[in-house]
């Protein structure tokens, strides 16, 4: 989608960045501080009941996950056989990941999209099964996991 703004909220964009871009230069000066903030994130995660990714469940099922440099909680499942799996994000299409923190799924999580991977649970690939109420995606184009042409 594309908007037109005016010179004026263009110039108040740009300000609104560098106001951002300065407060945060001066609360992480340097790697060292970036570092150590970043830390406290991923430990105060992991209070909250976050697990590092490698922990997450194989089998397909579906789980919450934390991606660098996204705000988002997302919908995601990892299929194939551990180590040499995939980890999957269901955003209103399928897309793959490379998480950092997981945690079962709560019925607060939000949904982004609200598009078909979102509405089902699909089909998993390197699994036989499909996951119950799942719609079949064997044949489907738009190449999701499990499909002929994902």
């Amino acid at each position: 989608m594309i908007v037109n703004v005016s010179k004026e909220e263009m110039e108040a964009m740009e300000a609104r960045w560098a106001a951002k871009d300065a407060a945060m230069a001066e609360k992480m000066p340097t790697e060292a501080d970036a570092l150590r903030q970043m830390f406290e994130a991923w430990e105060r995660l992991k209070q909250l009941g976050w697990n590092d990714a490698c922990y997450c469940p194989k089998d397909g099922s579906m789980f919450s996950v934390i991606e660098p440099g996204s705000t988002g909680i997302h919908k995601c499942n990892y299929t194939g056989d551990w180590p040499k799996g995939h980890w999957w994000i269901y955003d209103g299409d399928v897309w793959p990941a490379r998480p950092i923190l997981w945690r079962p799924r709560k019925p607060e999580d939000p949904v982004v999209n609200k598009g078909l991977a979102m509405d089902y649970d699909c089909r998993c690939v390197g699994h036989n099964a499909k996951v119950p109420g799942s719609p079949d995606l064997s044949a489907s184009p738009r190449g999701l996991p499990g499909s002929a042409a994902g």
